[in-house]
Order: structure tokens, then sequence, then C-alpha cells
């Protein structure tokens, strides 16, 4: 009888040690997941293409050069750039980068620029909306500040934001979660103000009135901030993504 109850007693403790784990496995499975989402994205882009870190002021005024000259190369060479795929147009735009600035983009291959807009084949095809639900989720680790970076991007998608609009809630959400954010996730915020900067700069110049659409300012901004880990490519991606929503909008 008692040998009976002492091995009543270990079943139900291995039972009950069993159904434990598997309570703080399934609280815990969201966040493994979003990790192994993490991983398998970046590791989907080659080591070279990733391998220098880029200061956040010079993220934003690389953006705009990248985009200017290759305009510029479109001009000289008479090519009629919105007759262009966007994966016609990413080439070009990978070998202006690599010409004037090869010490950043010698390295970045152009399968990786490609593998960032391989869902879309012309410029209409294309809006921040499905790439980033699509795509650059896939990059943003779990985490509470990540969540509401989530958050703050998805608010825009449902109301029509001005420049300013942008600044301010930007500045809101660093000071929401001033005291979170990892050495990373600074580096993002930092990428993010600086390509916004830079962005609504550049296409004031190009579009009227004055205060540029906001799709192009957000689309770079987002997708320049969210890739800013990846370095060189994701200056590329940022400024790729921008150029290709002014194609689109000026169709």
């Amino acid at each position: 009888m008692n040998i009976t109850k002492k091995v009543r007693k270990i079943t139900l403790g291995i039972l009950g040690t069993a159904i434990l784990a598997s309570g703080l496995w399934a609280c815990n499975n969201d966040e493994v997941s979003g990790d192994s989402q993490l991983n398998n994205a970046r590791s989907n882009i080659s080591v070279a293409s990733k391998s220098v870190k880029i200061a956040p002021d010079e993220v934003g005024y690389l953006h705009n050069q990248c985009i200017l000259l290759t305009e510029k190369y479109f001009e000289e060479n008479n090519i009629n750039v919105k007759n262009l795929t966007i994966k016609e147009y990413l080439g070009n735009m990978l070998i202006v980068a690599k010409e004037n600035y090869p010490q950043h983009f010698a390295d970045v291959k152009e399968s990786d620029l490609q593998s960032f807009f391989a869902d879309y084949t012309n410029y209409g095809d294309y809006t921040i909306e499905h790439h980033f639900e699509n795509k650059l989720k896939a990059y943003i680790s779990p985490s509470t500040t990540n969540n509401s970076f989530i958050k703050f991007a998805e608010e825009k998608f449902s109301f029509d934001y001005s420049y300013s609009d942008l600044v301010m809630n930007f500045q809101r959400f660093e000071e929401e979660n001033a005291n979170e954010f990892t050495s990373e996730e600074i580096y993002r915020n930092e990428v993010f103000k600086s390509v916004l900067h830079n962005s609504n700069t550049l296409w004031s110049t190009k579009t009227k009135p004055k205060d540029p659409t906001i799709d192009m300012l957000f689309t770079d901004t987002l997708t320049a901030a969210i890739t800013a880990g990846l370095g060189p490519l994701g200056v590329l991606a940022g400024g790729a993504a921008s150029a290709i929503t002014y194609y689109r909008i000026t169709q």
C-alpha cells in the first residue's frame, strides 16, 4: 500500500512538472517564434552586405545622395526611369552607389538588395503597408519597446500625418520608452530621425506643394530604420523604397 502511494505521488509530481513546463512554453512561444523569424530573416542576408555600420547622420546623407546620383545617372544615359522594373532600378542604384561610395557599398550584393523587393515587379505594385506587413516586420526583434514601435508605425498607416506630426509622434514614442531601449534600438531611432530629416529636405525640392507627400517620407524612414542593423544595405533599401514610392505616385 505504501509503495502504491509513493508511485502515485511520483507520477503526479512528474505530471505536474510536465503541465507547468508546457504552460511556460506556451507563454514564451510567441517570443521564441519572433526570435526565430528575426534570425531567419537576417540569416538570409550575406555577411558582406551588412558588414559596415554607418553613423546615423551619415545614413541620412547617403540616403539622399544615392537617390540623387541614381537620378543623375539615368539622365546622363538617357534612361527613362519610369519604364524600368523595380529590379532594373535597384540594379542601377547599386552600380551608382558602388561607384561613388565604394568604402560603404563595395561589398553589398545585388541579390540581397533585390530580396527586399522580390514581391514587386513594377512601381505601381509597391506600398509601404504591404512591405511592412509581409517583409519588414520580420526584421524587428520581439520586445516591449519594439511592440510600441510597431504600434507607432501602424498608427501612421491609419492617419494622414504631416512631417511635423511624424516628428512630434516619434519624439513622444522615444519619451514614453526612454528607459527601455537597447543600444540597437537607440541606433535605430537615431537613423529614423536622420533619414526623416534628410528625406524631407530631398523631397521638398522635388514635389509641389513644398510639403512632400508623406508616403515618401515615411516609406524610406521606416524602411531605413528597421534595416539599420544591416548597415549599407539598409541605406539602399530605404532610399530605393522612397524612390519607388515617388515613381509610383508620379506615374
